[in-house]
């Protein structure tokens, strides 16, 4: 079985490749310059495994929430390349895979991701024997109604900690904040997420997940 997940929510681009039982984890931070370097990512990653891009059995993508531009050009080439191969293809929360960077804890896992505007994207998680279960509903809310919301003593990961870490440690639900390399998604955790989901019956379904309302998403305008 031959997989590839990718994430592009955030100004780091994360690709799993998972080959003959094997996991590869490429993580590379990108800011604005994601649409020129993702396909010739794709392409160099598959081929120094000695694969093939046709060789793929299943493709996956983080459906965000993050970057509008980010999760549209991943979830445009997840779908291309899932339609032209005829290969079935499923998406992520890009909030479960950063979650998934904590697996090796136990408790509550509080991910805070910037969303611009005053705001925080956020998910709360149960760790417990290394399975990583989200509590609840993902949200968009100003971190001090995140902060009131929790009710557990959690480990808070994302980059919005580089912005309210203050408010975090002080809000008396932080019992420690993630390294700086925890606050984004990672490939071989796009690639975990993807072992799971095949081995049951499962939807494809790569409708991106923006929490803003539609009227505050960017749109394509035809100029003529």
């Amino acid at each position: 079985m031959r997989i590839l997940g990718i994430d592009t929510s955030s100004k780091n681009f994360s690709l799993g490749l998972f080959k003959d039982g094997r996991a590869y984890s490429y993580n590379l931070e990108t800011g604005a310059k994601l649409s020129g370097l993702i396909l010739e990512a794709i392409t160099e990653t598959v081929n120094s495994t000695g694969c093939k891009i046709g060789e793929i059995d299943y493709f996956a993508c983080g459906l965000g929430p993050g970057s509008f531009t980010g999760i549209r050009i991943g979830v445009s080439v997840i779908k291309a390349l899932s339609w032209s191969l005829r290969k079935p293809s499923f998406g992520f929360s890009s909030l479960d895979v950063i979650a998934r960077n904590m697996a090796f804890s136990d408790g509550y896992i509080a991910v805070v991701t910037d969303a611009k505007r005053g705001l925080v994207y956020h998910g709360l998680y149960r760790i417990k024997d290394h399975s990583c279960l989200r509590v609840g509903k993902l949200k968009l809310a100003n971190i001090d109604s995140i902060l009131s919301g929790i009710k557990h003593k959690c480990i808070f990961t994302g980059d919005a900690i580089s912005f309210y870490k203050e408010k975090i440690l002080n809000s008396r639900k932080c019992s420690a904040l993630a390294d700086k390399d925890m606050w984004y998604p990672k490939g071989h955790n796009i690639i975990n997420l993807c072992l799971e989901r095949v081995k049951k019956p499962f939807k494809e379904d790569l409708n991106p997940i923006y929490l803003y309302p539609e009227n505050c998403q960017v749109k394509r305008v035809n100029v003529s």
